[in-house]
C-alpha cells in the first residue's frame, strides 16, 4: 500500500458511511409524514 492509496480508500469509505447515515436521516424525516398521510386517509 502506497501513501497515496490509503487516504483515497479512507475517503471513499467515509463518503459511503456519510451517505448511508444521510439516507437513514431522510427516511426518519419521511416516516412521520407518511404515517400522518396514512392516518388522514382513514
Amino acid at each position: 500500500m502506497g501513501n497515496g492509496f490509503t487516504p483515497l480508500y479512507m475517503r471513499t469509505t467515509v463518503t459511503k458511511l456519510i451517505a448511508r447515515i444521510n439516507d437513514r436521516i431522510e427516511a426518519k424525516k419521511a416516516a412521520p409524514e407518511q404515517l400522518l398521510r396514512y392516518c388522514s386517509l382513514k
